[in-house]
Formats: C-alpha cells, sequence, structure tokens
C-alpha cells in the first residue's frame, strides 16, 4: 500500500457499500451514493416540485444523457481528460474522469409530462413537478 491511499479507498468502499445497498428514491432520499465523485447532487423538495442539482463540472451539456423510463429517472454521463504530452508530469490527480449513472425512483407523485433541465457553469438542474394532489369530492346521492 502506498502513502496516502488507506483513507480515500476506505472512504470509496463506503461510499460503494452504500450506493448498492440504499436506492435513491423520491421524496425523502436520506443517501445518495456516488461512486466516482462525479454528478453529486442536491435534492430540495418545495410544495409544488423536485429540485435536482447536479455538480459536473468540465463537462458539456452533450456529455450528459437525461431518460425517464419505468418511474426511474436516470442521469449518466462521461468525462474525459485530453490527452496531451504536457499533462504527463503529474504528481497528484485528484479530478475524476469516467462515466457516473445516478438513477431515483420517481414514485407515483412526479408528473413526468413536465419534467425540466437547464445547464449552465458545470451544474446541471432537473425540475421535477409534483402532480396535483387530488382533494376528496362529495358525491351527491340521487
Amino acid at each position: 500500500m502506498r502513502n496516502g491511499t488507506l483513507f480515500p479507498e476506505l472512504w470509496n468502499g463506503m461510499d460503494h457499500w452504500f450506493a448498492d445497498t440504499l436506492p435513491n428514491s423520491l421524496p425523502g432520499t436520506p443517501y445518495a451514493g456516488n461512486r466516482k465523485g462525479l454528478g453529486l447532487v442536491d435534492v430540495e423538495e418545495t410544495e409544488n416540485a423536485f429540485h435536482l442539482h447536479f455538480d459536473i463540472p468540465g463537462m458539456k451539456k452533450e456529455d450528459v444523457k437525461i431518460e425517464i423510463q419505468a418511474n426511474e429517472l436516470k442521469v449518466s454521463g462521461t468525462r474525459n481528460f485530453e490527452k496531451n504530452e504536457k499533462h504527463l508530469g503529474f504528481k497528484i490527480r485528484e479530478r475524476n474522469i469516467g462515466s457516473f449513472e445516478r438513477i431515483f425512483h420517481l414514485g407515483e407523485h412526479v408528473d413526468l409530462d413536465s419534467v425540466e433541465a437547464s445547464f449552465e457553469d458545470g451544474v446541471l438542474s432537473i425540475n421535477l413537478a409534483k402532480k396535483p394532489t387530488q382533494q376528496p369530492r362529495q358525491i351527491s346521492i340521487k
């Protein structure tokens, strides 16, 4: 083992375990695991919507894919570094490269037809409107 690698390996192992055992779910996702440090997300709930904000610095919107299928939201992408002669002398390289994939179970409260996404300054924002709550209605007897 090289000096300084114990703790990152320990944390990556714990992150891997949480990502595999605790599913992402809306509402109330207590932990949204991510193994590679790409696609870190904040999930905010308001009265009318869920707002997801992904940190994906160094990526372009063309590198990101958003899909909804079977009541799940899947956000994925790939970040690559250019191979360049001047980058061969790295002593430390902490910025993550590779792909990420985040899957959120949406439940029945999200209006799948009104999902909106925007991308600015390395932040992907996805707004998921909630379905209007149905109020009980009185039925008259004839």
